[in-house]
């Protein structure tokens, strides 16, 4: 029994070995791997290059942003990811210093790299209709991400809310 898990095991990680993609490839270099882009969408993050690029191949979703043509962050997806297909995109995706030991924050797999120059964030589904997600990104991508999103909530803030006054109803 346990060898027939270590083959599939095993197997699978040469299945998704081919649904990879490395941070700092190029545009092309995506390309080649997952053939050609499915959709041109606008980057999450003004720092990023303009286009960010959505391509499928065996059933996942993968959403490249690219900076100066490189590629800063990945975003694996797919309806019903497992674990062992979580570990294993993981593995796919590794840096050369190799993966540190995960941080769970509410449900959320959290991983930085051993030399700390890129991170990690699994999200399990919530529900069966609900994709499991795969992110890896540069330091770079996560520290500009991080200052849009403060950037948006101190803007959030500094907009003084007038405050309501009941409209009149006549007749009541």
């Amino acid at each position: 029994m346990t060898h027939k898990i270590l083959l599939w095991v095993l197997g699978f990680t040469f299945l998704t070995g081919s649904i990879q993609a490395r941070i700092g490839e190029t545009v092309e270099e995506c390309v080649a791997r997952y053939g050609a882009t499915v959709e041109k969408r606008p980057a999450k993050i003004s720092q990023s290059d303009p286009d960010a690029h959505l391509f499928s191949k065996k059933g996942v979703s993968v959403w490249v942003e690219f900076r100066q043509g490189k590629a800063w962050k990945i975003a694996f997806r797919k309806l019903d990811m497992t674990e062992i297909e979580h570990d294993a995109l993981l593995r796919a995706n590794m840096p050369t210093a190799g993966w540190g030991a995960a941080l769970d924050i509410n449900g959320k797999s959290c991983r930085r790299s051993l030399d700390g120059k890129w991170v990690a964030l699994t999200t399990p589904a919530g529900s069966a209709r609900e994709p499991s997600l795969v992110e890896i990104a540069s330091r770079d991508y996560a520290e500009a991400s991080y200052t849009a999103h403060e950037l948006k909530v101190i803007e959030a803030k500094s907009e003084q809310k007038k405050p309501s006054v009941p409209k009149v109803l006549d007749g009541f």
